[in-house]
């Protein structure tokens, strides 16, 4: 049987990076509790506050150094498993990425689990313990506009220091963290 695919834009962000309360605005499992804006137009200062410092002492944020993104890449791209990948990008709390993947989100977050376990691995010896928050967003692509939109706004990301591979370059895959990460 085979598997329809679609392109996707994922979108994955670091271990505890966005919780609820957070003031770039949130929303909750179900959307239970939500704020009342988003990252583009934030709430109000102090929506939420309780819930804002309690989920603060819930720990700190993972944020991935800057020494380690790219291997945190390189390992994402060689253990997605898609023969597709247009653009990824990895910054300090989140990964973009542009890939074709089943229809099936259960699928797709199947696949894109063991990319994250596998990238978690590759910067173990520097970054111990869980980095990427549980879930992500894996929006399908519309159209071609939306398509191109998603690519070159993944890309962008390595104005604000983001490791960005492409899938005209060759990631350099295998290094010593990459074979370690294997296993």
């Amino acid at each position: 049987m085979s598997t329809s695919l679609i392109w996707r834009h994922l979108t994955l962000g670091t271990h505890r990076s966005w919780l609820p309360g957070d003031p770039r605005g949130f929303h909750t499992r179900h959307h239970k509790t939500h704020s009342s804006g988003d990252y583009r137009t934030p709430p109000p200062p102090g929506e939420h506050l309780g819930l804002q410092q309690r989920s603060a002492q819930s720990g700190t944020p993972i944020t991935i150094p800057t020494q380690l993104r790219g291997t945190i890449g390189r390992a994402f791209i060689q253990h997605l498993d898609t023969p597709q990948l247009l653009a990824i990008a990895v910054a300090g709390q989140h990964l973009h990425a542009l890939a074709k993947l089943p229809a099936d989100t259960a699928q797709t977050r199947r696949i894109v689990g063991q990319a994250k376990r596998k990238s978690s691995r590759a910067a173990r010896h520097a970054l111990p313990g869980r980095i990427w928050a549980a879930g992500g967003s894996y929006l399908p692509i519309r159209d071609r506009s939306h398509h191109r939109n998603a690519f070159n706004y993944i890309l962008s990301h390595a104005n604000q220091g983001a490791w960005t591979w492409r899938f005209d370059e060759t990631p350099s895959i295998p290094d010593a963290a990459l074979r370690s990460a294997s296993s």
